[in-house]
């Protein structure tokens, strides 16, 4: 009954955040990227999402995506890079990234590329673990999590602000 219980509780972390490594095609390079998906629980509504290729280093991604009093999707985040070519580059295509967001009715309230040199990748996956009974006030579409996440990996394969 003791390992019952434990695999039960597992299962029951494991449905509040979801991790996936997808391959993707960067340039001319296939790489991994890490994307992690957390919803039902009080950090609800996050994405994050990392990946190390040639065309643009280290780059770690968060996203937190809300629901305001009107009924609309707000999105604020921030990209890192241990390059300062891609920060540049990033930051001149961000516009691009905010209208595919637009188009699936979220809107960006804040989003930054920030350079950060010796990007630890690892350091950045770790989410803050959260009690079992703690749950987020108002839930996001787990579908505009998703959204998200595509748009965001959709933006990275284009080649927006790659390097050339």
């Amino acid at each position: 009954i003791s390992n019952l219980f434990r695999q039960i509780s597992l299962c029951g972390r494991m449905a509040k955040e979801e991790n996936y490594e997808i391959p993707a095609k960067i340039g001319e390079e296939i790489t991994s990227i890490n994307l992690k998906i957390i919803h039902n629980r009080k950090e609800s509504g996050k994405v994050t999402a990392s990946m190390e290729s040639v065309a643009y280093g280290r780059i770690a991604a968060q996203f937190t995506v809300s629901i305001t009093e009107t009924g609309i999707y707000s999105l604020s985040g921030h990209m890192l890079c241990d390059s300062q070519d891609t920060q540049a580059m990033l930051g001149a295509s961000m516009n691009n990234l905010k209208e595919a967001l637009a188009e699936v009715q979220i809107q960006v309230a804040s989003l930054d590329s920030i350079y950060r040199p010796g990007l630890d990748l690892t350091a950045l996956s770790a989410v803050p673990g959260v009690k079992d009974d703690e749950t987020g006030s108002t839930e996001v579409s787990t579908k505009k999590l998703y959204e998200t996440a595509k748009i965001f990996i959709g933006f990275m394969q284009k080649g927006e602000g790659m390097k050339r």
